[in-house]
């Protein structure tokens, strides 16, 4: 799977977490539970599938709710009531956890401040335009009454101002028979 064009092992990892969840599911609970990988991106700016992968599915973060509706009944409401019980069990999901906790907790707090930093750069970047909009428009402001000649620009203000009053009135006559 590539992302920014950049490969990673999304795909098999979602496929190896899938096959722990049913794992551990299985071994909890009194009939098997169907799990299926999926892997959801938030608000890409494009998602291109050049191969579907077998078992993983890869959605847009919009997509999720309407393709769970899409999803056939598989658990009767007595098996969903045992799976939440399951999954609401915190002991189930201690025994999943591998690797290094405090290394785990230094990768999500670098990438919490890369994320940080990109909405900050988005954010001045944003305001940057404004600023350049609104020095484009004083500019304009600036320049147009110069490069006209002043009888142009005062026949200009005259007729915005004979347009204005010629309005004004019409309003306020029409709210005054009111």
């Amino acid at each position: 799977m590539l992302v920014d064009g950049q490969r990673h092992q999304y795909i098999p990892k979602a496929e190896g977490e899938a096959g722990k969840v049913a794992r551990l599911l299985g071994e909890r609970m009194p009939h098997p539970v169907p799990v299926r990988p999926l892997i959801v991106l938030v608000d890409p700016k494009r998602i291109t599938v050049n191969e579907r992968p077998e078992r993983v599915r890869v959605l847009n973060s919009h997509e999720v709710r309407r393709w769970l509706k899409q999803q056939p009944e598989m658990l009767n409401p007595a098996a969903v009531t045992d799976l939440l019980a399951t999954i609401d069990d915190p002991n189930l999901w201690r025994a999943t956890d591998a690797g290094d906790p405090p290394e785990a907790r230094r990768q999500f707090a670098e990438l919490h401040a890369e994320v940080r930093a990109a909405r900050g750069w988005r954010r001045l970047w944003a305001l940057a335009g404004i600023a350049g909009l609104l020095a484009l428009a004083a500019g304009a402001l600036v320049l147009l009454p110069a490069r006209m000649p002043s009888s142009s620009a005062h026949s200009l203000l005259v007729s915005a101002a004979s347009i204005v009053a010629a309005s004004t009135p019409a309003r306020v006559a029409g709210a005054s028979r009111a």
